[in-house]
């Protein structure tokens, strides 16, 4: 069995993301999103800054659908501002890719096909 090398920081501001790696991994991101960091690393920044946008607007409502979702990268970034955020697609290979990344999220978004 192979040992896993824990991660450490001599600075202090780091210890606790450094912390949180050695505990979880790195997370994941979805199938569009890992394709577009490789592809247009800006398209990812314009993508969170859209949602950042919308998060705002709809904060403090119940339940948001969002419509198109894709592999949900920005659905997490509306959960946190909502209650309940449904999600919806109808590629079922985006969906299974959200389902995954998004396992453990703080926030349980529900992911279905339409």
């Amino acid at each position: 069995m192979k040992k896993k090398n824990k991660r450490v920081t001599g600075e202090t501001q780091y210890k606790e993301f450094i912390e949180f790696i050695n505990k979880r991994g790195f997370e994941k991101m979805g199938l569009m999103t890992s394709w577009a960091w490789y592809d247009d690393p800006k398209r990812l920044a314009f993508l969170t800054s859209r949602y950042k946008f919308v998060s705002k607007m709809f904060s403090d409502l119940k339940l948001v659908a969002e419509v198109g979702s894709g592999d949900g990268f920005g659905s997490r970034i509306v959960s946190e501002n909502v209650q309940k955020l449904d999600c919806y697609d109808f590629d079922k290979e985006l969906l299974n890719s959200a389902k995954i990344t998004q396992k453990n999220s703080k926030k349980k978004n529900k992911f279905y096909i339409s």
